[in-house]
């Protein structure tokens, strides 16, 4: 499919099944930093506040988990969402939704959080068997009740740790698995790897736990048509890189035609570029480089000018 660049100041350009469903869920266009604080603070009170806090410890670098604050109502969570995620998720929607992948029977969604994503899924395969799972219990609870508002029958919501992945669908396969930015905190994308000997950072390609959880996620997928996409944050090439290899690792061939990058507008106005990596069961033949793969050549540069 080549590099996808999706023009995020056009409506005109993304899906209008897309811009329907967001809208129905409630989420919107960014606003005034200011203006989104002061609202959050106004509209949900004390927890508003200390999800503010929360937010503004982890972009200072710490270690806090936002998730079950912003979660604490499906309200506040959707309002979140549309300040912080409404731009990648729309054109990550539209890029879907142009892929084409064939319907599936059964998808399972990986670290769905509050399944503003899940729900679509399930609108758009009406016949599929979905499940959203994520280790928090309040982004399970909330999407619950939002697939009861969507009076969507076909989707379902489980609380579930990725490293325990094997164990909770045992004889289970699924035609379609998704992840968008879920693994780069999984697996400590971002974080210096253990007894490398350099000073790269980001996980190996041979580490232990991370090489069982992606083996584990392999093994979900159908054999034969069984595909992951997989958008996640890759601080660099070379992570981007190693991310491919451990998916080589666990038996998973990428498609570097539908691979791709995608690019949107943060809501500070900044560009920012993820690559999608879609991946099947031996249909695919090992990728040695990022050269393999067309849309990820420029990946580097792409970092780099954002």
């Amino acid at each position: 499919m080549g590099q996808v660049q999706v023009r995020t100041n056009d409506s005109n350009h993304v899906d209008p099944v897309v811009e329907s469903y967001l809208r129905t869920v409630g989420l919107g266009g960014y606003q005034d930093q200011d203006d989104f604080r002061k609202r959050l603070r106004e509209k949900h009170g004390p927890i508003g506040e200390q999800t503010l806090q929360g937010i503004a410890a982890r972009e200072e670098g710490q270690a806090a988990d936002i998730y079950p604050l912003k979660n604490s109502t499906l309200a506040l969570s959707i309002d979140v969402t549309s300040q912080y995620y409404n731009q990648m998720h729309r054109n990550f929607l539209d890029w879907f939704c142009r892929a084409q992948f064939p319907a599936p029977k059964s998808l399972l969604d990986l670290g769905c959080d509050n399944g503003v994503l899940t729900c679509f899924y399930a609108t758009r395969y009406p016949a599929a068997q979905v499940v959203g799972i994520d280790r928090c219990e309040e982004g399970i609870a909330c999407a619950r009740e939002l697939a009861y508002r969507l009076k969507l029958a076909n989707v379902r919501f489980e609380v579930c740790d990725l490293r325990r992945l094997a164990g909770t669908f045992r004889k289970r396969s699924f035609d379609l698995i998704l992840s968008t930015t879920v693994f780069h905190e999984v697996l400590g994308f971002f974080e210096d790897a253990p007894d490398s000997g350099c000073d790269v950072k980001g996980m190996r390609p041979d580490d232990p736990d991370g090489v069982r959880i992606v083996a584990a996620l392999a093994g979900l997928l159908r054999a034969g048509t069984g595909t992951l996409v997989s958008m996640e944050r890759c601080a660099d090439g070379e992570i981007l890189a190693r991310w491919i290899r451990m998916l080589s690792r666990a038996g998973l061939g990428v498609d570097a035609d539908q691979s791709t990058l995608l690019s949107y507008d943060n809501m500070y106005n900044e560009r920012e570029t993820l690559p999608i990596v879609v991946a099947t069961r031996g249909r695919h033949p090992a990728v040695h480089s990022l050269k393999d793969i067309r849309a990820f050549r420029t990946y580097e540069d792409a970092v780099v000018d954002k």
